[in-house]
């Protein structure tokens, strides 16, 4: 099969798809209507960025009227933050990939001729981190936090952050040397959605905190890996008991990080993805 992967990356990497394939990768500033047509793919793939950044919409519309027979699809990751304007992109695909299973019926009721399938994150890289022996930090939240945009999520933060034990920082650079650092990290998703922190917290070897969300019970062992808790003021309350010993680790680190490695890496997801597409059936996770 000959894919065309876009996204809005500056760095990509085509050795997450099988090798069978043929790929052409493109982002914003490399995209060529004119290399894509000399490619002659199979199928256009776009895989949203975070917070809802597309900037396609105007190459997806020249493909459909100047390519008709090249399948398009669309990996959804935050419908929840951007719904209505998901709802009229999604107009340009034949196959849509929500990361939130509960988008799937809801598009497939406004799109029904469309293949419309669950597709959750991942590790986002094609392999593992190292997982650093030496903790230097009991406990610590990686990612965005402030009073605006995310009110639960900074509420439960500043009170952990009132323990000298506990390490909080927006690092974009170095988020997994932090994590693997660290003996326990807390995450708190801003919506519904199984974000990428979860199964980023696993692949560094770090004990991890999250909260409830339904997909968690979805795939296949996965709660056995982490603390999960359902109200908000709970979280904080785990890590303390984690911290204190109060509350037992739950999982070897090694076993998590073979969990990830086995079946939840980029490369599984574009696998999933293509048979998903081959096949036209949901695969199980």
């Amino acid at each position: 099969m000959k894919i065309v992967w876009l996204g809005l990356e500056k760095q990509l990497e085509c050795s997450f798809f099988p090798t069978k394939n043929e790929i052409l990768i493109m982002n914003r500033d490399t995209f060529s209507m004119k290399k894509v047509k000399e490619f002659n793919p199979d199928i256009i793939i776009e895989r949203e960025f975070n917070d809802g950044k597309s900037g396609y919409e105007y190459e997806w519309t020249h493909i459909a009227r100047e390519m008709p027979q090249v399948k398009r699809a669309m990996w959804f990751i935050d419908t929840h933050i951007t719904f209505a304007s998901h709802l009229k992109y999604a107009s340009h695909f034949q196959y849509m990939f929500f990361a939130i299973s509960r988008f799937v019926p809801i598009f497939q009721n406004q799109y029904k001729k469309a293949k419309v399938f669950w597709l959750p994150l991942c590790f986002p890289l094609v392999g593992l981190p190292p997982m650093l022996l030496e903790k230097k930090h009991k406990a610590s939240f990686v990612g965005r936090w402030n009073q605006r945009w995310f009110p639960e999520r900074t509420r439960l933060v500043e009170e952990l952050k009132r323990n000298k034990w506990f390490h909080a920082i927006t690092d974009y650079n170095k988020p997994y040397q932090i994590m693997s650092e660290s003996d326990i990290s807390f995450n708190r998703s801003i919506g519904e959605d199984l974000n990428f922190r979860v199964f980023e917290a696993l692949a560094c070897g770090t004990e991890l905190v999250t909260n409830y969300v339904p997909d968690i019970a979805k795939i296949k062992g996965l709660k056995n890996h982490c603390h999960v808790y359902k109200k908000d003021d709970d979280g904080p309350r785990m890590v303390e008991e984690l911290v204190s010993g109060k509350r037992k680790y739950k999982a070897n680190r090694i076993s998590q990080r073979d969990f990830i490695r086995k079946s939840h890496l980029l490369r599984h997801r574009f696998s999933e993805l293509l048979k998903m597409v081959e096949y036209g059936i949901q695969v199980e996770y």
